[in-house]
């Protein structure tokens, strides 16, 4: 049949439709161009044509992985797997799904099965890490994250995520190492000097914490977390101002950080900012899933406030929040007042400590990590500290609570508590050790600046070890005096493995019982010889330390059963103190209250120094020495002083007197106006049953009569042996009412008062600085390193 005109049979047929491949290159360029609309219908149009096509599978897989269609994903990403078992593609996003949807081991096996495909896939290995971790298998996700940097050096996640790892299994330096060469990669990524930074201030390194965490804040302006860890930092390292500013920002960017609140409340509390604290403790308390914390935080600031009733409400709801708590457990059970209102209140506390401290020692088990972690925690949040300021015998209440002490540090330090060996090195000095959180202007430990100035280097390498915060004219005069000195604030194992590093002979602990981390440092082995001293008159309690170094004339002569550890009687007062310097008087009475024609009895004395059953002495004093003024100092909170001040009034009320005509109760004084006051005192009344050491140095470098009650325990003796050094017995009382008698005396006949005065001046050289009893503590060192190399 012939073809009409015009008629083209090419053009009337229709056009040929396109082939799978083809398909497949415009969804795979739909698909990755972001148009997910159009991808997702040529891939469904492939699987019209061929159901079990596997890229378009995989692709519809992608699409709804992307949409949030998380089980339809891993649906089709299991069907290209079993369709085509070596494909690698899909068994990785397989793994991705499983992880998504916690199904982690599931996630495992489809890395596994992709890495024989693939072993040298540094993003495989790295994703097997991940899914490991995520198991608690750290060992074998630390393995993985290796291989994956081995494959991979440049794939800085998992340079990260090795470092966390590590951190985890308790190797921080080599977690640092990991994080260094993440940053070597990318220096410009804040997390990862933040991650470095919490490392850093985890070991105590605070300088370069702070400088990694400077780089995260400078990096990243709206990092609240990094704020919050280098206000930490800062404060650690004792600059309060700008440490504050850091906790502030980090609040004002996240308000609801409860952690940023509740460093700020500690920060505060350091600073005597009690107000502020608690206010700051409250506002982190609007998040009540991490309240325990905060609750133990503040209710330690209502204890040493006075505050015992609120401050065991506070442990209480801890263990409500918490009830493994452990810190909340101990501080709750252990719990004491600062001060007493009568002597019933001071049985029945003593009482309820010994019933509940051995109720922890029978419930406290450490099998696991976690009750270790726990115990640590509870034994670095308090001390005994007011136990022996109730007036009573605690050798046995602090040799319990020494041997549950050593007992949970040796769980979390086993190969720190073993005996250690005697080492000489190169020279034949004995090298001494000084390890304190007071090596500053604290009564704790400044008397043993007189040791370490005289001490005989060609006999003796001295070392000191500053554990706290704060650091003054004193921590230098310190530091001037040691051969090495180390600041190291609060890192418990920073200072151990300082003090073993350095291999030290002797270790002095000046002041146990008044800090924490210094208490469990001491139940380590971290000398061979391992001695503490009057710094804190009392017993450690502590199996690990060998020694006490008291002095022969403060000790009555029964005195060991007062201690756990061996007595060293040095001679005389065991002490090398430096003649207090006085300023001229250039203040008058009228500047402190006080009565110009009024007999001044000075009593500057902690005034939980002052137990109730002695008050009775201040009126019946005043009932017989009409212008007599006494001189109490307030305690830094306002709510103790207030207590105390009660509790006088109430004595003097009791006599028929009004305490406000007879007492004074003194702000803080500055050092100056302190030693001003006592050249305006006539008397001093040292406190009965704790007697006043510095205090009382003080006094008589002044040429102040001091009315003096020795005890039975050395804290109660320290004047006592300072008078009898001087040959003055007359006014050492050998009971409450000859007390009263002397004092009364005092005040009355200024003759007398003047020759006894005379006398303390002229015999006062004898006090200080007295080099034998440095000699003697020398010849104690020698023997008992010899000892113990035998």
């Amino acid at each position: 049949m012939k073809k009409g005109k015009g008629f083209d049979a090419a053009a009337n047929r229709q056009p040929p439709r396109p082939g799978i491949k083809q398909l497949l290159d415009q969804a795979v360029y739909c698909y990755r161009a972001g148009h997910r609309q159009q991808a997702e219908g040529l891939f469904r149009q492939i699987l019209q044509l061929q159901p079990n096509q596997p890229e378009a599978l995989l692709g519809l897989g992608g699409i709804a992985a992307q949409t949030g269609q998380l089980e339809q994903a891993r649906h089709l990403f299991k069907r290209v797997v079993s369709l085509q078992p070596d494909n690698g593609e899909a068994l990785y996003h397989l793994g991705l799904l499983c992880e998504q949807t916690d199904r982690s081991e599931e996630a495992a096996n489809a890395y596994r099965r992709a890495l024989t495909l693939d072993p040298r896939s540094g993003l495989l290995h790295y994703r097997l890490a991940t899914v490991l971790k995520r198991q608690g298998k750290l060992e074998a996700a630390l393995e993985s994250y290796g291989r994956s940097t081995a494959f991979s050096p440049n794939l800085v996640e998992a340079h990260n995520a090795q470092a966390g790892v590590l951190e985890a299994l308790g190797r921080p330096q080599e977690a640092i190492s990991c994080y260094r060469q993440a940053l070597a990669l990318r220096p410009d990524i804040a997390e990862l000097h933040y991650n470095l930074g919490v490392v850093f201030r985890q070991l105590g390194r605070w300088a370069e914490a702070a400088t990694a965490l400077g780089n995260a804040v400078a990096l990243k302006k709206d990092f609240a977390a990094a704020h919050n860890n280098l206000g930490q930092v800062l404060q650690q390292q004792g600059k309060f101002v700008e440490a504050a500013a850091q906790l502030e920002r980090a609040i004002a960017l996240d308000p609801n950080r409860w952690e940023a609140h509740n460093n700020l409340g500690v920060l505060l509390q350091e600073q005597n900012r009690f107000e502020e604290a608690i206010a700051a403790y409250r506002r982190a308390l609007v998040h009540p899933p991490q309240a325990a914390i905060v609750l133990n935080n503040l209710g330690a600031l209502l204890e040493a406030k006075g505050q015992i009733e609120e401050a065991l409400a506070c442990y209480r709801q801890a263990l409500a929040v918490e009830p493994g708590n452990l810190v909340a457990r101990w501080r709750q059970q252990l719990a004491l007042p600062v001060l007493y209102q009568d002597t019933e209140r001071i049985a029945e506390w003593h009482s309820r400590f010994g019933e509940h401290l051995e109720k922890l020692i029978a419930q406290t088990v450490l099998d696991t990590d976690e009750q270790k972690q726990q115990a640590l925690a509870a034994t670095g949040s308090l001390t005994l500290f007011r136990l022996p300021y109730q007036g009573l015998d605690v050798t046995r209440l602090h040799g319990q609570y020494g041997q549950l002490l050593h007992r949970i540090l040796s769980a979390s330090y086993p190969h720190w508590v073993q005996p250690l060996p005697v080492v000489h090195r190169g020279n034949s000095k004995i090298r001494v050790g000084y390890l304190s959180n007071h090596l500053c202007d604290h009564n704790g430990a400044r008397w043993a600046l007189g040791w370490l100035r005289h001490h005989d280097r060609s006999q003796f390498e001295i070392y000191c070890y500053h554990t706290g915060l704060e650091i003054d004219a004193i921590t230098d005069q310190f530091r001037v005096q040691a051969d090495h000195f180390f600041h190291l604030p609060r890192g418990l194992e920073a200072v151990g493995r300082q003090v073993l590093a350095d291999g030290l002979q002797v270790l002095v602990f000046p002041d146990l019982g008044m800090d924490a981390r210094t208490m469990q440092l001491a139940a380590l082995r971290l000398a061979p010889v391992q001695c503490t001293a009057w710094g804190h008159p009392v017993t450690s309690g502590l199996p690990t330390v060998d020694y006490y170094l008291s002095s022969d004339l403060m000790e009555p002569e029964p005195a060991q059963a007062h201690y756990s550890e061996r007595l060293v009687r040095l001679p005389k007062l065991g002490l090398c103190y430096p003649r207090p310097v006085f300023p001229a008087l250039t203040r008058d009475r009228c500047r402190y209250g006080l009565r110009s024609e009024a007999v001044i009895y000075l009593c500057c004395q902690s005034l939980f120094k002052y137990l109730p059953q002695h008050d009775w002495l201040w009126p019946a004093i005043a009932r017989q020495v009409p212008q007599a003024q006494f001189v109490f100092l307030s305690l830094p909170e306002a709510n103790l002083s207030a207590q105390f001040w009660q509790r006088l009034g109430g004595a003097f009320c009791d006599a028929g007197l009004e305490v406000s005509d007879y007492c004074v109760l003194l702000p803080r004084l500055g050092h100056d106006d302190y030693l001003q006051l006592h050249l305006l005192a006539d008397i001093f009344l040292d406190s009965i049953g704790w007697s006043g050491g510095n205090t009382t140095f003080e006094a008589l470098a002044a040429g102040l009569p001091v009315v003096t009650w020795p005890g039975a325990f050395m804290r109660s003796r320290h004047a006592g042996a300072m008078l009898q050094l001087l040959a003055i017995a007359e006014t050492v009382a050998t009971c409450e009412q000859t007390y009263l008698t002397i004092a009364a005396r005092l005040g009355n006949d200024p003759d007398w008062r003047k020759q006894v005065s005379a006398r303390v001046k002229e015999n006062c050289w004898r006090l200080f600085d007295d080099q034998d009893c440095v000699r003697a503590l020398e010849a104690f060192f020698q023997q008992a390193v010899q000892e113990k190399a035998h």
